[in-house]
């Protein structure tokens, strides 16, 4: 083949096409990983800067929607029935109260689960309705009825009626006062925790908290079993509030990812409660009631 001074021999498509391959898919291999990296390490960064964010800045209770969250709370705790704004269960050491079922217990008894009812009380205080004064005295003594029995002879008593109509008033300050509850636990949650794991555990509660059903499973659970804080609140070393079902969760993406996330989170953590009880076949009869509860945050 002839050649010309100062020029490189023409190749052929042959030789073109194999040049291509040995050095152009390599550079596109390189291309595409430097773009995936760099994609991963925006989603790092930002998922960090979330994670940094304090807790109580990305909760919000719009006012609109207190009357929805008080008829869920109703229909949960009370089944819809204004009776059982006073509830005491069969088998347990406390009166249950309001929209909450807050605990209150008699002058005496061990404080096995944390009580709230006096915490409430206080708060309505500050609050648009002051409770009755007699209640506000008798908070130093504790609940008046010593046992469940002797609070359902007296449940048509001028006390009793009393609590009852101060619960009825104050519908929409107990989901205030719920909120609240919420709000002050995430960031004693968080520090509870390992630096890595904090981090993912405010990236869970920030998409948990960006959707409006995410925020009432975070505030119905804690109202419901806890915090997660309350070492007393613990068999064999295994507690089961917020705490613990936000450590199960895997880190999300979305916020619809972390409501499903938390649902399966909550069911195991309650399944692993069972399973270390004391008595499994007690505490067991209320698991299909539970699991119906914490799967009702996705409707």
């Amino acid at each position: 083949m002839a050649t010309f001074k100062g020029r490189r021999p023409l190749k052929s498509h042959a030789d073109r096409s194999s040049g291509y391959r040995a050095g152009g898919r390599p550079m596109l291999r390189k291309l595409m990983v430097g773009l995936l990296l760099g994609a991963a390490g925006l989603l790092v960064v930002g998922l960090m800067g979330v994670a940094w964010i304090d807790p109580a800045v990305f909760l919000h209770l719009d006012p609109n929607d207190i009357d929805a969250v008080a008829q869920r709370f109703f229909i949960n705790e009370c089944g819809g029935h204004l009776e059982r704004l006073t509830h005491w269960n069969a088998g347990e050491r406390f009166i249950s109260l309001g929209i909450l079922h807050m605990i209150w217990y008699p002058s005496g008894v061990p404080h096995t689960f944390q009580e709230s009812f006096a915490d409430f009380v206080r708060f309505c205080q500050t609050r648009s309705q002051p409770p009755p004064a007699w209640l506000v005295k008798q908070l130093v003594a504790g609940c008046p009825w010593r046992q469940r029995q002797g609070f359902y002879q007296a449940f048509e008593s001028e006390k009793a009626i009393s609590l009852r109509r101060f619960l009825r008033k104050s519908i929409s300050l107990q989901v205030q006062f719920a909120f609240q509850r919420l709000a002050t636990s995430l960031d004693p949650i968080t520090a509870a925790s390992s630096l890595p794991r904090r981090l993912r555990s405010k990236t869970k509660l920030f998409f948990l908290a960006r959707s409006r059903r995410g925020l009432f499973a975070m505030i119905d659970y804690v109202n419901f079993k806890g915090e997660g804080l309350n070492p007393k609140e613990r068999y064999n070393g295994f507690g089961w509030g917020l705490r613990q079902v936000i450590e199960t969760m895997r880190t999300p993406f979305n916020s619809r990812q972390a409501l499903d996330d938390f649902v399966v989170a909550a069911e195991s953590v309650l399944e692993r409660r069972i399973s270390h009880a004391p008595n499994p076949a007690l505490e067991g009869k209320w698991l299909p009631g539970w699991k119906k509860r914490i799967k009702s945050y996705r409707d």
